[in-house]
């Protein structure tokens, strides 16, 4: 019985060690960048584009774009915003209409996807009734992809202590089986 016990508190250990690892790799992945602001002038806007990159190296990123009157500050509600990026493995770029809401008069939001690690090149542009507005604002820079990610070291964790809790049991087994054999002989 005593090994039974000692085989609970190696198994109730392990768990409160896992526990606390997949809840300090939880914080840490939840956290993400922060969004960048970066002021950008259009013409006869003003405006400020905040952009947050997923925390994954590729995937999506969200705009937010805020159009305000560059000689008033003053929002302006009802224009045809688009946001313009270009990968660095293309020539091409891709275009997302930033789309406004009731709420926030002067403020857009975009989802794009970012499907190639390295320098994005950003072009805002703004139809609104002060006329046409075109500007570049500071380039995206996406990482690479990693090859193992915090879940890889997870699974390769999780699967060295089941491996290791199943030797355990299996050794234990052969050494209890070894000494209830051994009493037995001993027996007349």
């Amino acid at each position: 019985m005593r090994s039974l016990a000692h085989i609970s508190r190696l198994a109730a250990g392990a768990m409160a060690l896992l526990w606390l690892a997949l809840g300090t790799l939880g914080l840490a992945v939840a956290q993400g960048p922060a969004p960048q602001n970066s002021p950008i002038s259009a013409g006869p806007y003003e405006i400020l584009l905040e952009e947050s990159l997923s925390s994954l190296s590729l995937g999506h990123a969200e705009f937010t774009i805020t159009v305000r009157e560059a000689a008033t500050g003053r929002p302006v509600p009802n224009a045809r915003v688009a946001l313009w990026l270009q990968s660095p493995r293309s020539t091409d770029r891709t275009q997302s209409l930033a789309l406004g809401g009731p709420d926030a008069p002067g403020r857009y939001a975009a989802t794009l996807n970012l499907d190639a690690p390295g320098q994005w090149l950003v072009a805002v542009e703004v139809l609104g009734p002060l006329g046409v507005g075109l500007a570049e604002a500071p380039p995206i820079e996406v990482p690479a992809t990693r090859r193992f990610s915090a879940g890889s070291w997870v699974f390769i964790g999780v699967t060295l202590v089941l491996l290791g809790g199943s030797l355990y049991l299996w050794r234990s087994s052969v050494r209890a089986r070894r000494s209830l054999t051994a009493g037995k002989a001993g027996k007349p």
